[in-house]
């Protein structure tokens, strides 16, 4: 319902906005007339104003005329690790199949909100810690979307030991349990992978590994103050 100014003869319209201070104010659209809201609302409103004034605009310019860029890392594969859960127990859990659920740590598969929150649900954790979102700046955004990480680099040392000794405990080299082991051996040793996905979601051993190769401390300094917290 629209308030009207209290001065005599003044048909205006107390709208609310904000003071050079940022507080919360009624003012005539008509003669400038200016009441203050209760202290209570105005100290919750102002802080919202002070954020967006500051923060919000200043992520906006950034993103807008530096052309920053927002990715998003994923802590899903590694916290399920770190609890000693498997995929396929995950994926029994929810009732899918071990490749469906291997597709959404892959981000293959963009999993919902919902399956997000049922997910740190299960591993004790919150969604913040599984999903981190951080800021980075335009050059850096481009590094990273043109760097080539060897799969070697990445793989457990565990399973690329096992593949190893698969192979040479065959020594029938012609033989197709050989020619099999081989492939697979060479799909984790040989392969590169391209660091940032389509969608813009990183693993978390990716982002890892571009800070170590990056060894700039400005840089990391800079992630760092801009990471998102949920």
């Amino acid at each position: 319902m629209n308030q009207y100014c209290p001065i005599e003869k003044c048909n205006g319209i107390l709208i609310s906005t904000f003071d050079e201070e940022g507080n919360l104010i009624n003012k005539c659209c008509e003669c400038g007339y200016i009441t203050y809201s209760n202290k209570e609302e105005n100290a919750s409103n102002n802080k919202s104003h002070i954020w967006i004034k500051n923060e919000f605009s200043k992520t906006k310019e950034a993103i807008i005329e530096q052309e920053d860029k927002i990715i998003v890392i994923s802590y899903l594969k590694t916290i399920r690790e770190k609890r000693g859960i498997s995929q396929k127990q995950m994926a029994e859990i929810f009732g899918f199949s071990e490749q469906r659920y291997g597709n959404v740590e892959r981000h293959y598969n963009a999993p919902s909100v919902v399956l997000i929150s049922q997910f740190a649900y299960i591993l004790n954790t919150c969604i913040g810690d599984l999903y981190k979102t951080v800021k980075v700046p335009k050059e850096v955004h481009e590094e990273m979307k043109y760097l080539k990480i060897q799969k070697s680099e990445l793989v457990p040392f565990d399973e690329l030991k096992t593949a190893d000794n698969v192979l040479n405990s065959i020594t029938d080299k012609s033989s197709k349990e050989y020619i099999k082991a081989k492939k697979e051996y060479d799909k984790l040793i040989n392969s590169t992978a391209t660091f940032l996905k389509q969608d813009e979601l990183v693993e978390n051993y990716y982002w890892e590994k571009y800070l170590e190769i990056k060894k700039d401390d400005d840089i990391i300094k800079f992630i760092q103050e801009h990471q998102v917290r949920i």
